[in-house]
């Protein structure tokens, strides 16, 4: 190995360095040398960053306008519910009334009963569901039908009475036990 580094391989120069360790460690650095190099650093981390960021924001604006082209493609094109109107979208009162029966099924299902019970209420309410489903798209093909609207409105109170009467058959059986 001779003394032209720049002729030298990238292990021979680690071998060099490793080999002549006690050399290297004799001197200290000048005593603002720290300075020096924290300053050379800042300088070069804030050219990396600032050359960074059109590059981010371009990113970044792809992202937006890609995630805008799904959310109008599944409300468009893949949204199983856009032939349904909800209940709550005919009226104020109506809106009130289905939230007030949506909050009491989920309370029902979720705070008053344990799995067995949740998985009796799902047997009983799915072909009632599957009905209401009928109802939603009869609705947004004709919103103004005040028979619809009073039909589902049934639905929430007969799927109210069905779940209300399974938790308390549910509570009694676990009550003798």
């Amino acid at each position: 190995m001779g003394d032209d580094i720049s002729k030298m391989t990238e292990d021979e120069i680690f071998d060099f360095i490793r080999k002549n360790k006690d050399k290297f460690d004799v001197f200290s650095p000048e005593s603002k040398h720290e300075d020096k190099f924290l300053r050379k650093l800042g300088k070069v981390i804030r050219e990396t960053v600032i050359s960074i960021v059109p590059y981010l924001i371009k990113v970044i604006v792809v992202a937006v306008i890609f995630w805008v082209i799904g959310i109008f493609s599944w409300n468009i094109y893949l949204n199983p519910k856009k032939d349904q109107m909800p209940l709550s979208k005919v009226s104020w009162e109506n809106r009130k009334f289905e939230s007030r029966h949506k909050f009491h099924e989920l309370s029902a299902k979720y705070f008053q009963s344990n799995r067995e019970t949740r998985n009796a209420i799902r047997k009983e309410v799915q072909p009632m569901d599957s009905s209401y489903v009928e109802m939603k798209k009869e609705l947004k093909k004709n919103p103004a039908n005040k028979e619809i609207i009073e039909a589902m409105k049934l639905y929430y109170t007969e799927k109210d009475a069905v779940i209300d009467s399974i938790i308390s058959m549910h509570k009694r059986v676990n009550q003798k036990k």
